[in-house]
């Protein structure tokens, strides 16, 4: 009896086992992967047979229409070689990948051949479209999950001067990883937008210099905000301005070329209530191996940022550049950890 038991229980765990495996093939026989060149059409009719689809818009919506398709499995969308110009916001839904070949050039242009569509400020932006036509719908890391954009060799994103603009908004989201990918021509906005969200990685980018535009915030390569009513300038009707705070947040193997400040946070927000005052923290950052080149005013602007670690990365100024610059500026920062950075050759 007891044999015949035990021979039944092996029998059990080994189906149940075999099931958990087919079940995971299954939904990861879902995910697709999808390679487009700039010469694809939209995978949907819908988008071509529009009056402003046209020789200005027809990328965009290509790459829109994929990220559509890809909404509801996931998957992957490969980018051949080749110049994508893009007037408006690409949506990146949840656990999908955007994979750049070397070569890839997207590049943010005004253009759109058409008064029926107008062009944007944004990009990128983390979330998926169909929650991005919601009005005030989406907060507390409830946009994108496990989402990346990825470049392979040498991949550019050129925001071609075009003024406010910001190459990749990551708002509510989570998991996200940005990696491979040599930012230009910035003119005010930011490289990467940082706002509310966890576990974002950003890592081996380059940043290049940008023209000069008054205000901190268009100062910065990569910003990190809280998302609050007050201090956010977020536009999108989507967007809860709900106090939600970046949490494990890491930047790491990046290059920072002339920046006025390299990574840093405009605004505190300090909030009372019945008389108490509540301070909302940017917690567990990680600013780690990289290298600043030329910084203007300050690689790092810490504001309200609670046990940040900062380590490994090289502060450097070549001879054509003689404006100083501090090491790091800091306000309301509680238990900074700093270890193995420089500075000219220097420790600190």
């Amino acid at each position: 009896m007891k044999r015949k038991w035990k021979l039944w229980m092996i029998a059990f765990v080994v189906f149940v086992m075999t099931d958990i495996m087919m079940q995971s093939n299954r939904a990861e026989a879902k995910k697709r992967t999808f390679t487009v060149s700039s010469k694809t059409i939209p995978c949907s009719s819908s988008y071509r047979q529009k009056p402003y689809y046209n020789k200005k818009t027809k990328q965009y919506y290509m790459i829109n229409s994929y990220m559509r398709r890809l909404s509801t499995t996931g998957g992957t969308l490969k980018l051949k070689k080749g110049t994508y110009k893009i007037p408006g916001t690409i949506y990146v839904p949840s656990n999908v990948k955007i994979v750049c070949a070397n070569g890839v050039k997207i590049k943010k242009t005004k253009a759109t051949g058409t008064k029926k569509v107008k062009s944007t400020k944004f990009l990128f932006q983390m979330i998926s479209e169909e929650k991005a036509s919601g009005k005030q719908n989406t907060g507390k890391y409830a946009a994108s999950k496990n989402a990346s954009i990825q470049g392979n060799g040498k991949v550019i994103f050129d925001m071609g001067n075009v003024n406010g603009a910001t190459a990749v908004f990551v708002g509510h989201a989570s998991g996200i990883t940005v990696s491979g990918v040599r930012f230009r021509n910035k003119k005010g906005g930011s490289y990467i937008w940082i706002e509310g969200s966890k576990n974002i990685s950003v890592r081996q980018c380059v940043f290049e210099r940008k023209k000069d535009v008054s205000g901190l915030k268009n100062r910065m390569a990569v910003r990190l905000e809280t998302s609050n009513q007050t201090t956010s300038d977020f536009s999108g009707k989507w967007y809860k301005k709900d106090n939600t705070v970046n949490k494990k947040v890491k930047i790491e193997n990046n290059q920072f070329l002339g920046a006025d400040v390299g990574i840093g946070t405009t605004k505190s927000v300090v909030l009372e209530k019945n008389k108490q005052t509540k301070e909302y923290y940017q917690t567990s950052i990680t600013i780690a191996a990289n290298t600043f080149t030329n910084t203007k005013k300050a690689p790092i602007y810490a504001v309200l940022w609670k046990k940040p670690t900062i380590k490994k990365n090289v502060v450097k100024r070549n001879g054509a550049e003689k404006r100083a610059s501090a090491g790091m500026l800091g306000f309301g920062v509680e238990e900074p950890s700093f270890t193995a950075n420089q500075i000219s050759r220097k420790q600190y």
